[in-house]
């Protein structure tokens, strides 16, 4: 019997008219769980940013995946979760 795998990070939605700014102590996460006993870690999970003005980020996005459980007596070790996906829509570069 293998053990329960982490959540997953989840979403985050950010839409702006005028533009984002991230500063350098801001920081935006969706990572995926650990997990134990044999159990797989959760995929990170999906952050969107858009704005008809520009993007600025000089924070951090985070969107790992969480790492899976060691083995046991009755189940291997489960796998890391996978990272997730961050989407930038933005005219401006």
């Amino acid at each position: 019997l293998g053990g329960f795998g982490g959540d997953g990070g989840g979403s985050i939605a950010i839409y702006c008219k005028q533009g984002i700014i991230i500063n350098p102590s801001g920081r935006i996460s969706a990572d995926g769980d650990d997990t134990t006993s044999g159990g797989g870690g959760g995929s990170g999970g999906i952050i969107v940013l858009a704005s008809n003005g520009a993007i600025t980020n000089s924070g951090t996005i985070s969107i790992t995946g969480g790492d899976g459980g060691p083995a046991t007596s009755l189940s291997g070790q489960g796998g890391s979760g996978a990272g997730g996906i961050v989407h930038f829509v933005s005219p401006l570069e």
